[in-house]
């Protein structure tokens, strides 16, 4: 397996443009429709989850806010950037600042300034200049893991950040209009680490750029707030309407030389309500490209069906091959080798038993997994003999009112662990 080393301390420029249906199966067992299928184990799994409101979600009755639930050897997270998803961003309105806003990115507009409608997270932020300043060492903003119990993804099984060391990855865009130079600083329990504050001068050019700040142990080892800082520059002079926009952070484990263990990292992308043609439309090659250098995965998990394609079930294929293009080229692009592929079939839902849509999607997903020796097909369908989870088992797993997101804490937790069988048992 791969032992990638992080070399990019500091600035990295991207780029500016860029199955045959079985029987019923009881709970627990694996079906699997492509053959050979590769052994999947999450000692080793660092994924990119394409998805819609089932996995990616912030609400903690969301199975995407469930994965670490999992008995895995988690070793970071995606932090999509929000007070209620899985880390959180303050804004610290000090003296000196008044000049300086914070705005929460509207998803039914897109990035200001940024291009076209491009969702990297679920939220984004950025930090617009109301009039000249010159604020060096002011605070605009953190993005930080928290351990404990304010957070919707909490409790952990494991605190995995503390007391280790740590490494935030975080994929900005930059513009002619975007701030000349950020400054970060690793944080812990509330305590900056100014001897390891890095200065990055931003390429005032379109496109993504990646960042990467240590966190190092050896200050408040033990606080459970993890984190890193934005300040503007000693000497920075910004001007009015100029903004900095963050699309997405990573903070992971790493060893004491700041080389990339090996454990469980999930990123996500997507919104609710999307199916495969709003990630076709929605989505940026930049923003493909950006998460994949934070998350640097070797898996593409792809589930998606619930909401179905303009057109109909006619449209599932060409668009499923059409989105797995897209994110092969943005693999290639960077350099990487094609990622294995997961297609994983959602379960049910309105009826009693599966829709022609969904067996059409399932069908659909095995032949791309056949066509492809190393990539896997999986299917809730068949976990939950075709029926909605709720009447497999209504003792295990409550739906919505809507029957599709789960309407309870247990059942996000059982679905996340039905999906944690799927792929590694």
């Amino acid at each position: 397996m791969r032992h990638h080393v992080l070399t990019r301390i500091g600035l990295t420029s991207l780029f500016a443009g860029m199955l045959a249906i079985g029987g019923p199966v009881q709970r627990g067992a694996r079906q699997d429709f492509a053959q050979p299928t590769p052994k999947l184990s999450p000692d080793r799994f660092r994924c990119i989850l394409v998805g819609d409101s089932q996995t990616t979600d912030p609400s903690s009755t969301r199975i995407r806010t469930q994965n670490h639930r999992w008995d895995a050897p988690v070793v970071g997270e995606l932090v999509a950037v929000g007070s209620s998803a899985t880390g959180f961003v303050v804004n610290n309105s000090n003296a000196g600042q008044k000049d300086i806003i914070y705005q929460t990115v509207d998803l039914n507009v897109g990035w200001p300034n940024g291009g076209p409608n491009d969702f990297f997270a679920l939220h984004g932020a950025n930090w617009t200049l109301l009039a000249d300043i010159n604020a060096p060492g002011s605070r605009i903003g953190r993005y930080r893991l928290r351990f404990g119990g304010s957070n919707t993804d909490a409790p952990w099984d494991i605190a995995w950040g503390i007391g280790q060391p740590l490494v935030a990855k975080i994929a900005v865009r930059t513009s002619p209009m975007s701030v000349g130079a950020i400054q970060t600083r690793a944080e812990r329990g509330g305590v900056n680490s100014a001897d390891a504050r890095i200065v990055h001068q931003l390429n005032k050019q379109w496109g993504v750029q990646i960042i990467e700040q240590p966190i190092p142990n050896d200050f408040n080892p033990m606080g459970d707030d993890v984190g890193v800082g934005f300040y503007l520059p000693s000497g920075s002079i910004e001007k009015a309407g100029q903004v900095f926009q963050v699309l997405g952070v990573v903070i992971e484990r790493v060893g004491p030389a700041g080389q990339e263990l090996n454990g469980t990292l999930v990123g996500y992308q997507g919104r609710g309500g999307w199916n495969i043609q709003d990630h076709l439309d929605l989505i940026s090659p930049a923003s493909r490209a950006a998460l994949i250098e934070i998350v640097n995965p070797e898996y593409l998990m792809i589930i998606l069906g619930h909401n179905q394609e303009p057109g109909g079930l006619v449209n599932i294929e060409p668009n499923l091959k059409a989105l797995v293009d897209k994110w092969e080229t943005s693999f290639a692009m960077l350099g990487r080798r094609r990622p294995t592929v997961i297609y994983v079939t959602p379960w049910a839902i309105f009826s009693e038993t599966a829709s022609d849509y969904l067996l059409e999607a399932e069908m659909v997903m095995a032949r791309m997994a056949n066509d492809q020796r190393a990539d896997l097909a999986l299917s809730y369908l068949q976990l939950f003999n075709n029926m909605r989870p709720d009447l497999y088992d209504p003792s295990m797993y409550q739906l919505d009112g809507a029957n599709v997101h789960p309407g309870d804490i247990p059942s996000a937790v059982n679905l996340s662990q039905d999906l944690f069988e799927l792929l590694f048992k």
